[in-house]
């Protein structure tokens, strides 16, 4: 119910910002970046250890390509301290981009162990004729200790 939520309150920050850009008057500022209106990353348990790494990323108009360019999941045993365990890049993982879009969600999978805390550090990646740009959002932390 929680993620839910959570994709709702994205969805109405998203409707909120397109709508009060259509009725601005004069320079619309930059909202961070110049590719990125809105974006979510998040870990979606399936079952026991088993989850799904998230991200749903919303551009600013029509991309050549976008999504995540890399995702890297790290644990910890006391969040302070935190070690890389697993790197998913988009060249291998070809769900992690879309072409000729404005939107886009999709995932990973991932196995957890038990004892550790968990997030993942999503770079999210867009590309159209004047250049590329990078964002970076790190999800909860998920804490199977």
């Amino acid at each position: 119910m929680k993620q839910f939520t959570k994709r709702i309150c994205i969805l109405l920050v998203c409707v909120m910002m397109f709508t009060t850009t259509a009725f601005a008057a004069g320079p619309v500022e930059p909202r961070g970046s110049n590719f990125f209106v809105c974006s979510s990353v998040y870990f979606w348990n399936t079952s026991g250890r088993n989850y799904q790494i998230w991200f749903d990323v919303t551009a600013v108009g029509t991309m050549t390509e976008l999504g995540a360019s890399e995702i890297i999941v790290q644990r910890s045993t006391d969040e302070q301290n935190w070690t890389t365990v697993r790197t998913y890049y988009m060249e291998d993982y070809s769900q992690m981009t879309d072409t000729t879009t404005t939107h886009h969600a999709d995932c990973v999978p991932f196995t957890a162990t038990s004892g550790y805390a968990y997030r993942a550090i999503v770079m999210l990646y867009a590309r159209n004729s004047s250049g590329r740009g990078y964002m970076q959002e790190v999800t909860a932390t998920v804490d199977l200790r």
